[in-house]
């Protein structure tokens, strides 16, 4: 089922897109961003930083960690070291054309945002690339709010006052993203684009 064919049978107003490999794939050194993890958060505290990683725990999961512990100290720093990744280690964008599309055909029917975890300067550096630039209403990223996914706080940093859960739509391509739409309260669409065709296309 598309987007468009969920949409005629769930009606909305409010879309939130996720962003890296669902409207976009942001090509990163990741190993790179490992190893800077590694030593930031160690220096802060390397006995979690061990029981996570012995645990597995996501990405995401172990910045979320590091900042319930430490607060504001930790989530500065993660901060920083995010921005710092994406703009020295971005090595390609590639769009999922469907959805690109689809925003653009759609922008004066919804009310579309964004729900990330990079950080909205890469995201505002990719629309304008794309030409979608004014095209999303807000962008709930690492910048603007303390938690990442699944931890609902994007969500109340994009929730407009007045507007019922049931008008919003979560659309992402992972779990983190279905549990944070479970976890606000609203309906959740799954896109599959980047995982049914090689990466390297």
């Amino acid at each position: 089922m598309t987007l468009s064919e969920y949409l005629e049978i769930h009606p909305k107003t409010h879309l939130i897109f996720d962003f890296d490999e669902t409207l976009f794939w942001l090509v990163l050194e990741w190993d790179r961003f490992f190893e800077a993890m590694e030593k930031e958060l160690a220096s802060i505290d390397r006995g979690l930083y061990d029981d996570l990683a012995a645990s597995k725990r996501s990405l995401s999961g172990t910045l979320n960690s590091y900042v319930e512990a430490y607060g504001t100290k930790a989530k500065q720093i993660i901060t920083n070291m995010s921005v710092r990744f994406e703009e020295e280690h971005l090595t390609r964008v590639v769009p999922n054309p469907e959805l690109v599309d689809f925003v653009m055909a759609n922008r004066d029917r919804f009310s579309m945002s964004i729900w990330t975890s990079n950080t909205s300067k890469v995201v505002e550096k990719v629309l304008a690339e794309h030409g979608l630039t004014g095209v999303f209403a807000r962008i709930a990223s690492q910048l603007e709010i303390l938690m990442l996914k699944p931890y609902p706080d994007g969500f109340r940093y994009l929730a407009q006052s007045g507007v019922s859960k049931d008008r919003y739509l979560m659309i992402g391509n992972s779990s983190a993203d279905e549990e944070a739409a479970k976890a606000a309260g609203i309906d959740y669409f799954h896109i599959d684009y980047f995982t049914k065709r090689p990466q390297a296309d």
